[in-house]
């Protein structure tokens, strides 16, 4: 558990770190790296700014990003008005951190490729 009570996030890669940076508009700098941390702070600043802003894109997104309703609804009923962005974030964290996780195992390296068959 972290200093917060939260569960630790899942293992993701640096680059998809940055991708996931990238994809939420997060401010990024192409000499620096962001921890995993990092990120989620910076989505859930993204996430209050989305929430105030335009709710209803980021519903869109979190539909489209598939992120449990479930869970959604819990942190509107549950969870304190200024905790709220942090814990929505960390709910869009783990769902783009396992559809990388699921994209990384089902691409298939170039050479595992099966080899084109031409018939003459």
């Amino acid at each position: 558990m972290s200093k917060d009570g939260e569960s630790p996030l899942p293992e993701c890669h640096g680059d998809d770190v940055q991708e996931i940076a990238t994809k939420w508009s997060l401010a990024t700098t192409p000499d620096k790296t962001l921890t995993l941390d990092e990120l989620l702070e910076e989505l859930a600043r993204r996430v209050a700014i989305l929430l105030a802003r335009d709710r209803r894109a980021f519903f869109q997104s979190l539909y489209r990003l598939d992120v449990s309703e479930e869970k959604t609804q819990h942190v509107f009923r549950s969870v304190a008005l200024h905790d709220q962005p942090r814990q929505l974030a960390r709910l869009v964290l783990e769902r783009e951190i396992a559809k990388a996780r699921t994209r990384r195992m089902y691409s298939a390296p170039q050479q595992d490729l099966p080899k084109k068959i031409i018939k003459d």
